[in-house]
């Protein structure tokens, strides 16, 4: 036995090194896998984090374009409504005028 091991040792020892490292690179292979599967997941989970940060966004800027928008319209109204008013006085100021000349008139035709 120790002649054969004197002779083979180095096909021994080679042999034996190749089974330590397929034993270790198949751990390895293990534990990269569960690196890959893990930053897949981190990957997924930051890119779910980045939709949600700009939907977010998103719906500030929206809300911020509805409420200028808001105030925009609001503040538009309030001259409509002034304007509205001074019409108004003008058509029933013209209203007062005109019965005022269709009086004379009459009493012009009648005399």
């Amino acid at each position: 036995m120790a002649v054969f091991v004197k002779e083979n040792w180095q096909a021994i020892v080679n042999t034996i090194g190749a089974i330590v490292i397929f034993f270790l690179g198949w751990k390895t292979r293990k534990t990269t896998a569960k690196e890959v599967e893990f930053l897949a997941y981190k990957k997924k989970l930051e890119t779910y984090e980045m939709e949600f940060e700009m939907k977010t966004e998103m719906l500030e800027n929206l809300k911020k374009d509805y409420e200028d928008r808001f105030a925009f319209i609001e503040s538009h109204l309030t001259k409509v409504k002034e304007i509205n008013k001074k019409l108004r006085n003008i058509i029933e100021g013209q209203d007062k005028m005109l019965s005022k000349y269709e009086q004379k008139l009459k009493s012009f035709e009648n005399a």
